[in-house]
């Protein structure tokens, strides 16, 4: 375990729903749980041989590609330098979601949305802000993660561009600019405030990330992760105001259906 400035809260495993709603959800408190996957067999059986020899002919649709081309792909892309990242919801690949349990914190499965991120190292997403709840679980692999407190955002204004969404969903997501392109320490150096959090998850922990942090991420190895997010009545009711606004403006209304995949949209986890 590996921790850099200002450390996350630990704790063994999942707690109640009660004691998570109390402790962690209504304070907007992050929390590592490090135990967590201890019963999973998603732990203990996963990787790319095993994918491919128990889901090898699923399609995944958003490539057009079957489970085993991809990572063909995949492992041609280690051999050779190259980053091939696959992000796609878990109902695309019948099977994975019976090799883990998650608590039921949030019991409207309307609202949900559950995605498996597989990629090498020296994957990076810039700082971002994803407006939902988050149980992000790493299941092979390291990553680092700095993460930024709600209020922080009025001091990195000047990191973060909102061109993108600003006419469209305010608040909606952040990017560094140029951030892809810097060493992540001299951005880290160059910020006007520090992460309230920057720590290393390991495999095997569960990370609970509340609605309205911001956080970037970095790919220290070869990862295999799985993010479940989800949004409560009064987040929605939060966007509502730029919904009406952009439908006011000639846009057309946007399904439910929509709403549900913005706001629980990432570029990476």
């Amino acid at each position: 375990m590996q921790s850099f400035v200002g450390d996350i809260e630990r704790r063994d495993t999942f707690p109640s729903h009660e004691e998570f709603v109390r402790e962690f959800m209504s304070v907007s408190r992050p929390v590592l749980f490090t135990r967590a996957m201890a019963d999973w067999s998603a732990w203990s059986a996963w990787n790319l041989d095993w994918l491919e020899r128990q889901h090898g002919s699923v399609l995944l649709k958003g490539k057009q590609l079957s489970v085993r081309d991809w990572i063909a792909k995949m492992k041609d892309a280690l051999a050779n330098g190259r980053i091939e990242y696959l992000s796609v919801p878990i109902e695309e690949i019948p099977g994975l979601a019976k090799d883990f349990s998650l608590p039921d914190y949030y019991r409207f499965e309307l609202l949900r949305r559950t995605e498996t991120w597989i990629g090498p190292a020296g994957t990076r997403t810039p700082l971002h802000c994803d407006y939902s709840e988050n149980l992000f679980c790493q299941v092979i692999g390291r990553k680092r993660f700095q993460l930024y407190s709600p209020d922080a955002i009025s001091a990195l204004e000047p990191a973060i561009d909102y061109a993108l969404y600003r006419d469209y969903v305010p608040e909606y997501i952040a990017h560094e600019r140029n951030g892809r392109g810097d060493d992540l320490e001299t951005i880290l150096a160059h910020e006007p405030v520090k992460p309230r959090f920057d720590f290393v998850i390991e495999p095997g922990e569960v990370m609970y990330l509340p609605y309205g942090w911001f956080h970037r991420v970095s790919g220290l190895e070869f990862s295999w992760s799985i993010s479940s997010r989800w949004v409560t009545p009064g987040m929605i009711l939060r966007r509502l105001p730029s919904v009406v606004a952009n439908t006011l403006k000639g846009e057309p209304a946007r399904s439910v259906k929509k709403i549900r995949e913005e706001l629980t949209r990432s570029n990476a986890p």
